[in-house]
């Protein structure tokens, strides 16, 4: 019997339960069907000694979820940017067609290229600000922090968004990560006060959730005359944080989204990072829920185009060009 993998089976169940901010939500009506497929998990794992093999019964375990966001990987694997991807390969880039249409590609809104991105931005401004069109091809960006994508969203602002936040489950288990999170990465110049009203406004309501993300306005000071049309390329990679920056995008009265549905990976959010009692997995799980649910989920269908492109458009980004030359004076 392998204790070990029947150990890290029922940690996972355990931190599910009491730490997933979905664990209600996926399981209210389906008790009956959670208990039976986790039975069967337990049984097969204990009798399973193949590290590769225990992970692969684990993530049929977590798919009962269908959440993007909540998976488990080996604890190698749980590092940033993802195995096999190159620090340079993800940095952003800008570029001009031969019409002189400004072209930003963005795979990554992880927080180490804000600066980079930031940076891109500042040293093109002007010919982005001149061009009537802009394209920003995001395809395959899985993700990061919202923080990154901030300086682009003047450029596509037209009138004030309602953004809707999130509540965190104020479980005991994710009160810890955050503590133990926030002493190793540091807390940010002059958060302190707020990250300690966070934390005891948590405390005072154990197992609750709880609102740490209002909801807001988001305003600009000033519509930029140009770029007068944005078009975004997406896909089904898109997810978390990118997800977010397009629901902003979207209601732009400059912005249209080509391409194919994003993955759904935003309903639940703000992943906190567990290690199994082995030590050779990590369980990664959502600590917050959207409070656009249950009304307007974004995991069931991801963000929808308004232009689906097919496998049939061999250039995409000349295809957009033409699309918004084809349908606005320039």
């Amino acid at each position: 019997m392998n204790e070990n993998a029947i150990i890290d089976f029922d940690k996972i169940v355990q931190e599910l339960q009491f730490n997933y901010a979905g664990f209600f939500d996926k399981t209210n009506g389906r008790e009956a069907e959670f208990s039976q497929l986790k039975d069967l998990i337990r049984d097969e794992v204990a009798e399973t000694y193949s590290k590769k093999e225990v992970l692969q019964k684990f993530k049929i375990f977590i798919e009962f979820f269908s959440d993007n966001h909540l998976g488990i990987v080996k604890s190698s694997q749980e590092q940033n940017p993802k195995k096999g991807q190159k620090l340079s390969r993800l940095n952003p880039s800008f570029d001009l067609t031969i019409r002189e249409i400004p072209i930003l590609k963005i795979p990554s809104f992880l927080s180490c290229y804000k600066q980079p991105l930031d940076q891109l931005i500042d040293k093109n401004r002007l010919k982005i600000c001149d061009s009537s069109i802009l394209i920003i091809d995001i395809r395959g960006n899985s993700g990061g922090t919202d923080h990154t994508y901030e300086i682009l969203c003047p450029l596509l602002y037209t009138h004030p968004v309602d953004e809707i936040g999130a509540d965190f489950l104020a479980s005991e288990g994710n009160i810890e990560f955050l503590i133990n999170y926030y002493e190793k990465a540091g807390i940010p110049e002059g958060g302190r006060e707020q990250f300690e009203s966070t934390i005891n406004l948590m405390k005072s309501h154990p197992d609750e959730f709880v609102s740490i993300w209002p909801d807001r306005m988001i305003t600009y000071p000033e519509v930029y005359p140009k770029p007068e049309k944005v078009g975004i390329l997406i896909d089904g990679q898109c997810g978390s944080s990118t997800e977010q920056f397009l629901l902003f995008a979207k209601e732009s009265q400059k912005v249209k989204l080509f391409g194919t549905p994003t993955s759904g990976c935003l309903d639940y959010s703000n992943v906190g990072p567990r290690a199994l009692p082995s030590r050779h997995y990590m369980l990664c799980i959502p600590i917050s829920r959207s409070r656009r649910l249950p009304d307007n989920p974004i995991d069931e269908h991801g963000i929808l185009p308004d232009e689906l492109l097919s496998e049939d458009v061999n250039d995409p980004i000349d295809f957009v060009i033409r699309d918004l030359k084809s349908k606005h004076e320039i």
